[in-house]
């Protein structure tokens, strides 16, 4: 009878909440969510497959940072249970680069991902209100321009949809509060064609700001964690005959360096642990084994022919359609391979626009954040205010 009722109780609540619009950008290096177009989270999308009993080694405890409207989620311990499936736990995020991750590798299709919606339906437990039992959601998400078929779409449509049970863990590995996510209904877009939509609408969707780029083609480079897409946008809607991309992102030439120290040092050599040196510019040595192993000069070599063959592809697709106005630049990889980019520029007959913050403030020109803005402002549209 005490089951029934909290049952009950659980669809009680369903029926009379309204479902939340949000934009998810389900990047295969970091989660970013925007909820309101205001408040947004970023979460390093790594994943560690745990047993249910199992107490870790590091007890790290949940924290987050804020700033200007962002929260940045750094540890999660979640048991999670699709509607009539099995429990599974998982750490999240900097918890599971401690204990382990599973690590995607460089080349899976997001669809193929089996780990990819978990950081947010995490995330969506721990924003719902400590009074809420259940909380019910709208979604746009999206696919690399090379990965969008139908088939893809209608995966990645049904590891979202549906009804899942999400008990936090205290940091002692002990369970607290379980919510009920339910996501209604997804919409998957082309990932870089919503940069335009987030720069042509205004900041809260409910009007053009600039409707210019409703009109004529503009490109977008989209530099992610696997693939880099290169969408053309014609007229407000993407022209699949003129766009392109690469089967590779900066995750692709971070396994590199990687692979080069490990070969080199014996030592085991992880994708996030050059990542971080990367994000923090501390590029010059390695410490190994009690010595220090000279980074730089491998870093520049990878990330400068990586932006090489970004800058080619952009000029040959330009070359071939003159029309297109300007190209965009953004995704997570923008800020880290601007100076790069901006070298092979030199001597062609081309400029790149970056999209960047004007002030801290300015969360909606965040190059990382753009996808997960012009995702949200489509919910605003697909699914009402």
């Amino acid at each position: 009878m005490m089951g029934t009722s909290v049952i009950d109780t659980l669809l009680e609540e369903a029926r009379n909440i309204k479902a939340e619009n949000i934009g998810a950008d389900l990047g295969n290096d970091a989660v970013k969510i925007v909820f309101d177009g205001k408040t947004y989270t970023v979460t390093k999308n790594t994943v560690s497959r745990r047993m249910l009993s199992e107490k870790a080694k590091h007890s790290l405890d949940f924290n987050e940072s804020s700033d200007n409207g962002s929260i940045n989620i750094h540890n999660l311990d979640v048991i999670i249970q699709p509607l009539n499936g099995p429990k599974e736990r998982f750490f999240i995020g900097e918890k599971a680069i401690a204990e382990g991750e599973d690590e995607t590798v460089v080349g899976t299709e997001k669809a193929d991902n089996p780990y990819i919606h978990i950081p947010l339906l995490a995330i969506l437990a721990l924003r719902t209100p400590k009074s809420k039992k259940v909380a019910k959601f709208n979604s746009v998400s999206g696919l690399p321009v090379k990965q969008y078929s139908k088939e893809a779409r209608k995966k990645l449509k049904e590891r979202l949809i549906g009804e899942f049970d999400v008990t936090l863990m205290d940091p002692q590995g002990n369970p607290g509060r379980t919510v009920r996510i339910i996501i209604e209904d997804v919409k998957i877009a082309a990932e870089g064609v919503p940069v335009v939509t987030n720069q042509m609408f205004n900041a809260d969707a409910t009007d053009i700001a600039r409707p210019e780029l409703g009109q004529g083609s503009r490109g977008v480079v989209d530099i992610g964690a696997f693939t880099t897409d290169i969408p053309v946008i014609k007229n407000g809607k993407p022209d699949k005959t003129m766009s392109d991309g690469l089967d590779e992102g900066i995750s692709t030439y971070i396994d590199k360096i990687a692979s080069t120290l490990t070969a080199s040092t014996g030592a085991i050599v992880t994708r996030n642990q050059i990542l971080d040196k990367i994000m923090n510019d501390d590029i010059d040595f390695l410490s190994v084994r009690g010595k220090k192993i000279p980074l730089r000069a491998e870093v520049e070599a990878q990330l400068s022919f990586f932006a090489k063959r970004i800058v080619d592809v952009v000029d040959r697709l330009w070359s071939k359609n003159y029309e297109i106005e300007e190209f965009f630049v953004v995704g997570g990889g923008a800020k880290l391979l601007r100076p790069y980019l901006m070298k092979h520029l030199e001597g062609r007959d081309m400029e790149l626009t970056f999209i960047e913050p004007k002030n801290k403030s300015d969360y909606q020109n965040d190059p990382q954040l753009q996808n997960a803005f012009g995702y949200w402002k489509l919910a605003m549209q697909a699914f009402g205010a």
